[in-house]
């Protein structure tokens, strides 16, 4: 097994960054073409996370993080050639505020089918059990081992 990062973000000092959600049909060399065009215009994809929908086969939402740091044209140019793939549905841009950083501001609130998720790391987790212990003593255990 090889761990797997699901931070939605990104910090790479001297670089510039152009985030956007993109909405595209269900087709056969959607990536290819969109990684073609970025390559191009020498953009950099460092980052994409797709989303399934529910009813496979439809459309597939993806956050992608470009690098734009050695782009040949304006990031704005870029887009409208994206757009006029004739499988792309939606674009929605995010121009991070600082420079060096790509954040994922599209994503929210994440799901797991249509039911909403909390995600915590390990950290979290401990400081909520151990808090509970302080509070509550013996019973915190008994509520631990119902809850699971």
């Amino acid at each position: 097994m090889e761990p797997f990062d699901i931070g939605r973000f990104l910090i790479a000092p001297g670089r510039k960054f152009h985030c956007i959600l993109i909405k595209v049909k269900f087709k056969l060399g959607v990536l290819e073409k969109l990684a073609s065009l970025a390559s191009k215009f020498g953009v950099r994809v460092s980052y994409v996370s797709h989303s399934m929908q529910r009813d496979y086969g439809k459309s597939v939402k993806a956050v992608v993080f470009l690098d734009v740091t050695d782009i040949t044209i304006p990031v704005e140019r870029l887009i409208e050639e994206a757009k006029k793939l004739e499988f792309v549905e939606e674009i929605r841009e995010f121009k991070p505020e600082i420079e060096s950083l790509a954040l994922d501001s599209f994503s929210f609130p994440l799901t797991i089918g249509d039911s909403r998720v909390i995600i915590l790391r390990e950290e979290g987790i401990k400081g909520i059990i151990n808090g509970l212990r302080e509070r509550l003593g013996s019973a915190a255990e008994t509520i631990q081992y119902y809850v699971g």
